[in-house]
């Protein structure tokens, strides 16, 4: 019972870390996107204090992931992406959605649990079973992940 604990304790400190970083890495994508200090750090500010408001899908990750998983093998580019997460209710502070888009879907291709590729321009979601018909997958070029 005192490893289960543990464990808990650990995943969670852990999770506060990732949001906390999440925020920061918003803040520095909206700089690097021109805008200013003060608004970088504003927006994700309120993102972080009402995250139902600001990511009405569960947050940029789980968005990208409904979108990925709903067509596997399908390429999308960052924009594609952003523009489907919009369709399923994403909703996001940032004034690039879709470099938010594109930090969103880094974030599952970081995780090898998510099965998410980064291929020829385009975010895929392979499922891990392999048996995808890979004639019927799109992709079009539009740059880095």
């Amino acid at each position: 019972m005192t490893l289960d604990r543990s464990i808990t304790a650990a995943l969670t400190s852990l999770r506060s870390r990732r949001d906390a970083l999440d925020r920061a890495i918003a803040a520095l994508a909206a700089l690097d996107d021109g805008d200013d200090v003060a608004t970088a750090t504003q927006d994700t500010t309120a993102a972080s204090a009402n995250p139902g408001r600001t990511e009405s899908v569960g947050g940029g990750a789980a968005g990208a992931r409904k979108v990925l998983r709903n067509e596997p093998g399908r390429g999308y580019t960052a924009a594609q992406l952003a523009e489907a997460m919009f369709e399923n209710g994403w909703v996001t502070p940032s004034k690039k959605p879709r470099t938010a888009a594109r930090a969103a879907a880094n974030r599952l291709r970081e995780d090898a649990a998510e099965h998410v590729f980064f291929e020829d321009g385009h975010f895929v979601y392979r499922p891990p079973s392999g048996e995808l018909d890979l004639q019927h997958a799109t992709t079009q070029g539009d740059g880095e992940p």
